[in-house]
């Protein structure tokens, strides 16, 4: 390429805090986005796989991107943050004109937002994973049919919620335990999780106030609270009149109407046109289960979640014609209870296997007669990168996670569900072509607002001559 007219290229600076997503949605745009851009980019090394910085390596060699870093995660949080204080001037220095990054909340967004981009960069966050806008079905609803007046999020309401939902539970499975021996499991496991679940949120409180306020006013002079917005979001604080993607107009809509300032868009998922497949057929007789992070650090699940699992899979086997079960595991989780699980289903014979997840899904998903289990984001990734493999949600057992699976994924297109009670319509396991929404590309929606933004300057420039 000529070196003139990379020069005229505008600088954008990716930065991402998900490397599994990175991985799956960001890393096969970063060729398309060199055509317009000079790409950098900011990567945590939370859970990655060594491919992907031999990958960032690689494009950096051969000029697809013009150079990345490798920030420490949240297990290693001093170092993280004293790595990001000793890049801010060489950051700053960079000028950016474009910021892509997955939230606009996490504490490296925070600094590179405060302290490194200049106030014209245009700001974008691109969302591809599950959103926490609809994990909350109820408000949700109020916001997309306009009866909710105000954007309150009481926390302590919701943890007392919670905590009643879980008593509540705990004496209706008592109640109809029927013997003493199935009473005591009941109990047993009841006080697991619940002990688990303290032990988590004990864990995060610790960690936000080093990561929010100690270590950043220490090494910066900054803290970086969450309002009520961003801490229910994830994604954008309260006055935030940055810019948003999103691959669902149901999140569009929810976010839209909680964030007045801001804009929002919907772009075609990045995986999408991945596939391989011909036809309808597939010789390989396996689906693909992912093994998420809903039991993330759980040493072994209870005899109801694992019947529950056994019970779907059954069904997904016999209407599929199915002969294997590829158990896939979650980058993040280093538990065992994926181990239990398989054994689990062994003992009832249903051939399966425990696979890694050194490859991501776009390019194996169009081995496998189709995906289901967990209401996880990998059920998104499968359907966008495979035109014709069924892929159907597990509801029963993610209800351990979100209320109403089904509701999480906005419109939920191409996507079938297996029920509460175990009940589908068959059709949701049928190999038909799945034709998605026709929707501009995330390069492309980029380049339009660097466009927009030059043709805005240019004319402040001459209305100030």
């Amino acid at each position: 390429m000529n070196t003139d007219s990379k020069k005229l290229r505008k600088k954008l600076l990716i930065s991402w805090g998900n490397p599994y997503i990175f991985y799956e949605a960001i890393l096969p745009l970063l060729p398309k986005l060199a055509k317009n851009f000079r790409v950098s980019v900011i990567l945590q090394d939370t859970f990655a796989l060594p491919k992907i910085f031999e990958t960032l390596s690689v494009m950096a060699k051969e000029g697809v991107i013009e150079e990345y870093w490798k920030a420490p995660d949240n297990r290693q949080m001093l170092k993280k943050h004293l790595f990001i204080k000793s890049k801010l001037k060489i950051w700053r220095s960079k000028n950016f004109d474009v910021f892509l990054s997955g939230s606009m909340v996490q504490s490296l967004d925070r600094y590179l937002l405060e302290c490194v981009l200049p106030d014209a960069c245009v700001r974008v966050c691109l969302w591809t994973a599950l959103t926490y806008l609809l994990l909350k079905e109820d408000f949700a609803k109020q916001i997309l049919f306009g009866r909710r007046k105000n954007h309150e999020f009481p926390k302590r309401t919701e943890q007392n919620s919670k905590r009643t939902g879980f008593f509540r539970k705990l004496l209706m499975k008592i109640k109809n335990s029927g013997s003493l021996p199935k009473f005591l499991k009941i109990i047993i496991w009841s006080i697991k999780d619940y002990v688990y679940n303290v032990i988590i949120a004990v864990r995060k409180k610790i960690n936000i106030a080093l990561d929010r306020y100690l270590f950043p006013k220490l090494l910066a002079g900054k803290i970086f609270p969450l309002d009520s917005y961003a801490e229910f979001t994830q994604i954008a604080s309260e006055k935030s009149s940055d810019i948003f993607i999103f691959c669902d107009e149901v999140e569009k809509k929810v976010f839209q109407g909680i964030f007045k300032k801001a804009k929002a868009y919907v772009a075609k998922y990045p995986a999408q046109g991945a596939c391989r497949c011909k036809d309808f057929s597939r010789k390989n007789k396996a689906i693909l289960v992912p093994v998420t992070t809903g039991f993330s650090g759980r040493f072994e699940l209870s005899e109801e979640k694992m019947s529950l699992f056994y019970r779907d899979i059954k069904a997904t086997l016999f209407h599929t014609g199915a002969e294997v079960v590829h158990l896939r595991r979650h980058p993040r989780d280093r538990s065992r209870w994926a181990d239990n699980l398989q054994k689990y289903l062994q003992d009832r014979g249903i051939k399966v296997e425990c696979v890694g997840y050194e490859r991501p899904i776009r390019e194996i998903m169009c081995d496998y007669i189709g995906m289901a289990g967990f209401a996880s984001s990998a059920l998104r990734d499968a359907r966008a990168c495979c035109d014709y493999a069924f892929v159907v949600g597990f509801t029963a057992i993610s209800k351990n996670y979100v209320d109403n699976p089904e509701f999480l994924f906005g419109d939920s297109d191409g996507i079938g569900w297996i029920k509460d009670d175990g009940s589908f319509n068959p059709v949701i396991f049928e190999r038909n072509k799945y034709n998605a929404s026709d929707k501009k590309t995330i390069e492309e929606i980029l380049l339009e607002l660097t466009d927009e933004k030059s043709v805005r300057i240019s004319e402040a420039i001459a209305q100030n001559c």
